[in-house]
């Protein structure tokens, strides 16, 4: 009975590591999944503004467009609350063919799950450069 309780607080200081280890990595994917799909709504046909023929990103304003954090939101699932205080839109690079893109840059501040270990940054940014066809 002794080593039991030796050992427990050991057992479940790394249970809860790997809960919030996981944890990190299920928020990261959620926002790296929303920037992508901002991304892409950023240069569908459809979001292009048709008077300079050009995606909006490559004239950013400080305010991003509603539709991108809506598309952003869904791409986050569960997340999407995380999602639209922080997001930034930049024209990216042009590729070799000469299409242009557009990166969409989300930061959203991480909470572990428990709360009893500190790991990694206490906040996630992540980023998606997609290129229009």
């Amino acid at each position: 009975m002794v080593e039991f309780a030796l050992i427990l607080p050991a057992f479940l200081l790394v249970l809860v590591g790997i809960i919030d280890g996981a944890w990190f990595v299920l928020e990261t994917s959620a926002l790296s999944n929303a920037a992508r799909q901002a991304a892409r709504w950023e240069v569908a046909a459809e979001n292009f503004d048709l008077t300079q023929q050009q995606p909006y990103c490559q004239d950013p304003s400080p305010n991003v467009p509603a539709g991108m954090v809506a598309a952003a939101q869904q791409g986050a699932g569960p997340f999407s609350a995380l999602v639209g205080s922080d997001m930034t839109n930049a024209p990216g690079p042009t590729d070799s063919d000469g299409y242009d893109s557009c990166t969409v840059t989300i930061t959203a501040p991480f909470s572990p799950f428990a709360g009893l270990v500190r790991i990694g940054p206490q906040s996630i940014t992540t980023s998606f450069t997609a290129f229009t066809d």
